[in-house]
């Protein structure tokens, strides 16, 4: 899992790297040539993709949660979860909304 999660984490600085390149371009210039419209999706689809696969890192920190201090058990008990379902559902609606504009 930690292998996977900084895959995720490379992938997505790569692909945020170059959108931001693109983007001071002007994002016309060969196989980057993609609307503003698009790109913004793009540019915080990658976003939202880098916070969820940051956010999983303190949870595989801790797997045995029995002796945790109280800011990380109530971390762990209230915002762990809602923080990782916004962000991967922020991710899918992104995808969704750019499907619709297409």
């Amino acid at each position: 899992m930690p292998a996977l999660i900084t895959l995720a984490v490379i992938t997505n600085l790569l692909n945020l790297a170059a959108l931001i390149m693109a983007g001071k371009k002007g994002g016309k210039t060969g196989a980057l040539a993609v609307t503003i419209t698009t790109h913004r999706y793009l540019t915080w689809l990658s976003v939202t993709d880098l916070l969820a696969a940051g956010s999983l890192m303190p949870a595989i920190v801790y797997l045995d949660r029995s002796v945790l201090t109280y800011p990380w058990a109530f971390y762990y008990a209230y915002l762990d979860i809602p923080i990782m379902n916004a962000l991967t559902s922020a991710s899918v609606y992104i995808v969704v909304g750019m499907s619709v504009d297409r």
